[in-house]
C-alpha cells in the first residue's frame, strides 16, 4: 500500500518520486545480491559433496529466479492498479473541465440574450422618447 502511494504522489514531483522509487529499487536489489553471495559463501565453505552442492545451488538458483518473479509480479500489479487510479483522476478531471466550458456556454449565451433585450429596449425607449418629442 505504501508503494501505491509513494507511486501516487509522484504525479505531484515527478523527478523527485522518481529519482526516490529508483533509490529504493536499486537498494532493495543491492540487498537481494548481499544475501545471494552470502548464501552461495556459505554453500561452498560448507563441506559437502560436489553432487550435493550443485544441486543445492541449483535449488536455491530455481528459489532465486521464483522470488524475482513474484517480486515482479507484485510491482506490475501495483503499477497497474495505480495508472487505474490516475486514469480515473484524470477522467473526472476532463468531466469536470467539460462541466466548467458548459457551464460557460450557458452563461454566454444567456448573457447575449440579455443584452439582446436591453439593447431593444433601449431602442424602443429612444424610439418612445423621439414620438413624444416630435408631438411636443
Amino acid at each position: 500500500m505504501m508503494y501505491i502511494n509513494n507511486l501516487l504522489d509522484s504525479f505531484s514531483t515527478p523527478k523527485r518520486k522518481k529519482i526516490n522509487t529508483a533509490h529504493y529499487m536499486a537498494a532493495g536489489m543491492c540487498i537481494a545480491t548481499i544475501a545471494g553471495v552470502c548464501v552461495a559463501t556459505g554453500v561452498f565453505l560448507h563441506s559437502k559433496s560436489g553432487k550435493e552442492l550443485r544441486s543445492k545451488m541449483k535449488n536455491r538458483a530455481i528459489d532465486t529466479v521464483d522470488d524475482l518473479k513474484n517480486i515482479v509480479i507484485k510491482y506490475t500489479d501495483s503499477i497497474k492498479v495505480s495508472a487505474a487510479h490516475a486514469a480515473d483522476h484524470v477522467c473526472s478531471a476532463v468531466e469536470a473541465a467539460e462541466d466548467k466550458a458548459a457551464a460557460v456556454k450557458r452563461e454566454f449565451c444567456c448573457g447575449s440574450d440579455k443584452i439582446a433585450q436591453d439593447v431593444q429596449d433601449t431602442a424602443e425607449n429612444i424610439t418612445q422618447a423621439y414620438t413624444e418629442a416630435t408631438d411636443d
